[in-house]
Formats: C-alpha cells, sequence, structure tokens
C-alpha cells in the first residue's frame, strides 16, 4: 500500500478550515477522475468522505496535493449492494451525513457517490460539514428518506460552483449528473483543470480500509412521522 505523507483531505480541513475555491476546484476534478474510473467498473464506492481520501505531494505545485480515493472496503457492485437489503429493515454501510435520499431507502446507485462528493465540495470550500446545522442522525435521515433534502449551498460562491453542487444534488439520481458529466461542467473544466497532467492526477489508491468506516442498522420507520 502506498504511504500517504500528508494524511487525508479530512486532516486537512481540521487542521486549514476552508480550501480556496481555486484548490477545491482542482481537488474535485481529481477526485471525479478517481470516480469516473471506478464507476466505469460498475463499482460503487459507498462510502465516499474526506478521511477516505488521501493526499500525496505533487512536483507540480507547492500549495496543493494529489489526492486519491481509498477505503474500498466497503465498495459494492449495485447487484451487491441490493442483495443486503431486505424489507422495512435495511442496512447500509458508510457514513450517515455523506449519505443520499437513495441509498437511505435502499437504492444503492454510481449516482450516491456523486451526493457524497457535493457533501465532500461543501466540507472543503466552507471547513465545516455540509449538513452542520443538523443535530442528530434520526434528524438527517428524516430529511433524507421523508422530504429529500439536499445540504444547503453555502452563500458567497461563484455560480458555477453553485450550479455544480446543484448538480450533484438533483434529487431523482436517474437525472443527477454522473462524474463524467460533471468532468465537463465550467466549474471543472477551466484553466486550472486543463493544464494539470492526466499522468499527475491518479485518483485511486489501494483497496485496502485505511480508515474504520461506520456501520449502522436502522429501522427507516422508525425515523418518520406517526399519526
Amino acid at each position: 500500500m502506498e504511504l500517504a505523507p500528508y494524511g487525508s483531505l479530512g486532516e486537512l480541513i481540521r487542521k486549514r478550515g476552508a480550501l480556496s475555491e481555486d484548490m477545491v476546484r482542482i481537488y474535485t476534478h481529481m477526485l471525479l477522475k478517481g470516480l469516473h474510473c471506478i464507476h466505469e467498473k460498475g463499482v460503487v464506492h459507498c462510502d465516499l468522505k474526506p478521511d477516505n481520501i488521501l493526499l500525496f505531494p505533487t512536483w507540480k505545485s507547492e500549495t496543493w496535493n494529489q489526492v486519491k480515493i481509498a477505503d474500498f472496503g466497503l465498495a459494492k457492485t449495485r447487484e451487491e449492494a441490493n442483495a443486503e437489503f431486505g424489507f422495512g429493515k435495511m442496512k447500509f454501510r458508510g457514513t450517515a451525513f455523506y449519505m443520499s435520499p437513495e441509498s437511505v431507502t435502499g437504492v444503492i446507485g454510481t449516482a450516491l457517490d456523486i451526493w457524497s462528493l457535493g457533501c465532500i465540495v461543501i466540507e472543503m470550500i466552507t471547513g465545516m460539514d455540509a449538513w452542520r446545522n443538523v443535530e442528530s442522525q434520526e434528524e438527517l435521515m428524516l430529511k433524507l428518506a421523508l422530504y429529500k433534502e439536499a445540504p444547503p449551498i453555502p452563500d458567497g460562491l461563484s455560480w458555477v460552483c453553485k450550479d455544480f453542487l446543484g448538480k450533484c444534488f438533483v434529487k431523482d439520481p436517474t437525472l443527477r449528473f454522473s462524474a463524467a458529466m460533471l468532468l465537463n461542467h465550467p466549474f471543472i473544466n477551466s484553466t486550472y483543470t486543463n493544464d494539470m497532467q492526466t499522468s499527475d492526477t491518479a485518483c485511486l489508491a489501494s483497496s485496502q480500509s485505511v480508515t474504520s468506516s461506520s456501520f449502522f442498522t436502522y429501522d427507516l420507520f422508525d425515523f418518520l412521522p406517526h399519526n
């Protein structure tokens, strides 16, 4: 397994706080290339979050790092993921505050990784969790399962960044932008990313787990209002 001398993206955010929009654009571009690669192989990561993204040095810049997606211990094909779910009682391996509405109700596909990416972009650009105003996991499950809410898009962002996030948070997973589509979005397709060499943006680390992923089982109906 490769040594990640600079730790994880989560550690960077906790240490430095908010990153510049330009740096967020570069890191997001690298992550999309990695997601496009695994999605083309029919694999869903299922636990994309800053602590599962590793930082490596790059000779191109002293201000930003190369990022690679890691911890594929919970990655599933769509068929494998759906086989783990039963009616009413559903089990999801992942981290609640990066989950998409459809994953709460048992629909697993590549679109859920895109929703998680949107949460990560907000976290990078604000230095805080995308759902920072939600007080509990139960409250979040209700927002996702019943109302299909997306985390609030922060003020002060460029219009292209806001539009990019909007594409990540489309409620219907069949209409949500794919990694390939987002790579052509104006937020990504700019001079900051066009000048980067493909060889310097390899975005997949070892499939060996590098962090402990949360694993919870819940009954969806516990979070729905009762008459």
